[in-house]
């Protein structure tokens, strides 16, 4: 079996980040189209169905720049989670925000914790705040959210407490490969050396 240097770490590292964006690609895409569909087909306000469609049409415009201009496919996370939020952001403010809104401060948290990144996952949660504030100030029955607004807002906190710790170790598993993978390396090239 042949033994990984540091080159090979690096593209494999490489390839998985790609595989990332396509594994958001696929879970924003599906999930806007599905929203966009449903909002369409309930008879919901035109506002509605376009906020589901920005964020679909954004995504495939920027996966497929993104296959090819490496520029577009290291910003792929932040634009794509970065959209999501403005586009419900947007709808929140303009129209009335509904229980998918804070549905969807869950889902942004969730797909930010897609690529192992502290920063990625800072953007997401930060995003996902504000999304959930935004709901908690505009929602239309406030009467039925007045005694719960500390409430909604702590399962948010708790959910990317929880992917950062998960980040976190996973990267401490990641340097510990990357020292062992360079480690092995600089002892094969002495072996070689000493032969």
């Amino acid at each position: 079996m042949k033994k990984m240097g540091v080159g090979d770490v690096e593209k494999l590292m490489y390839e998985q980040f790609s595989k990332k964006n396509f594994i958001l690609f696929v879970t924003l895409g599906a999930s806007s189209l599905i929203g966009a569909i449903y909002y369409y087909l309930t008879g919901q306000d035109a506002l509605k169905t376009i906020s589901m469609t920005i964020p679909l049409t954004t995504s495939i415009i920027v996966f497929l720049l993104s296959k090819k201009i490496l520029f577009f496919e290291k910003l792929f996370p932040w634009i794509i989670i970065g959209i999501t939020a403005f586009a419900t952001i947007f709808n929140g403010v303009v129209g009335d925000p509904s229980i998918v809104t804070a549905g969807i401060a869950f889902f942004i948290a969730g797909i930010a914790s897609v690529h192992v990144s502290m920063r990625i996952m800072t953007y997401g949660f930060a995003l996902s705040i504000a999304v959930m504030i935004i709901f908690l100030m505009n929602y239309p029955y406030q009467e039925q959210i007045a005694s719960s607004k500390g409430s909604l807002m702590l399962p948010l906190i708790l959910l990317a407490a929880g992917f950062f710790i998960q980040i976190k170790q996973t990267k401490k598993l990641e340097e510990q490969v990357n020292v062992f993978t360079v480690e092995q390396e600089k002892r094969a090239k002495r072996k070689n050396i000493s032969i």
